[in-house]
């Protein structure tokens, strides 16, 4: 039996070229970004440079600020794979910290992009809405879920998952924090440890405590 979206079907065909067209998207943008600045960056133009319809664009994106953060959705769904999948004998804290340094550590080899997005989120009224409002909580509910599945337990009865996943989200926007006033001159795989280091002893308590 041939799966919907294999390789060589009528679907897998479909599915290539939509990673291709949001791919080209994000790039066009990225282009105007760098050489106009982000505000400075219509929608129009990005479509423009793809060869796309504002339809289209909004196929992939529901609007610019969704463009500077890319495809969070597929990175958030990755992190939750990881925690999922990490050692079953790290608790709780330790699981997202060891999926959130592989994240951090894609952030230290793509460091302008970061940077732009950091210094855009405090500076601008929309992009710092759209992440407060759409990015972290998003985050916060894929790795709650993610500890919820590892655990066994009903976030909605359990405050672990969302507790720690509000520390963990925490401790990261810290560590990028200080990494962006530091022109990113520090590696933010070792600021984001610093700041799991912290809340390390209160989140990690052992079994028998509770």
């Amino acid at each position: 039996m041939i799966e919907a979206g294999a390789p060589g079907t009528t679907g897998g065909v479909r599915l290539r070229k939509q990673i291709a067209t949001r791919r080209a998207v994000e790039e066009a943008a990225w282009r105007l970004f760098t050489t106009k600045g982000y505000h400075q960056t219509k929608i129009d133009e990005i479509v423009q440079e793809v060869g796309i319809s504002q339809r289209s664009f909004f196929r992939y994106f529901d609007s610019k600020e969704a463009v500077l953060f890319g495809d969070w959705r597929r990175d958030h769904e990755e992190l939750a794979r990881r925690i999922e999948k990490a050692d079953p004998a790290l608790a709780p804290l330790s699981a997202v910290r060891a999926a959130a340094m592989s994240t951090a550590d894609l952030m230290d080899r793509d460091r302008l992009l970061v940077r732009t997005r950091s210094e855009l989120t405090k500076s601008s009224p929309t992009v710092g809405g759209y992440y407060r409002q759409i990015i972290q909580p998003a985050w916060e509910e894929a790795v709650a879920s993610a500890l919820a599945s590892r655990l066994g337990v009903d976030p909605d009865v359990d405050p672990t998952p969302r507790a720690v996943a509000g520390a963990a989200a925490g401790m990261l926007n810290a560590a990028v924090s200080v990494w962006v006033a530091g022109g990113c001159a520090d590696l933010l795989t070792d600021l984001a440890a610093r700041s799991f280091d912290v809340l390390n002893p209160p989140v990690e308590r052992p079994t028998g405590d509770r």
